[in-house]
């Protein structure tokens, strides 16, 4: 529960998830409403996957270290 309140992401430990719900109620429906950590479905149908462009990776991080330092 500790990791949850000081980083902000989404913990995919569910026995945390429950001891969060039974020990610590009003932070449970703060982090299970925040939708940094747990988007909503409308949100879901709308987002696009990551998809592997295997080898291609090398690329574009060179491309991407490119533009940055520019």
């Amino acid at each position: 529960m500790l990791i949850s309140q000081e980083f902000p992401y989404s913990n995919p430990n569910a026995e945390a998830i429950t001891y969060m719900k039974t020990n610590a109620p009003t932070f449970y429906a703060s982090y299970m409403s925040f939708a940094g950590t747990n988007p909503s479905d409308a949100f879901l149908a709308n987002a696009k996957p990551i998809v592997d462009v295997g080898n291609a990776t090398t690329l574009y991080d060179s491309l991407w270290t490119d533009f940055k330092a520019k």
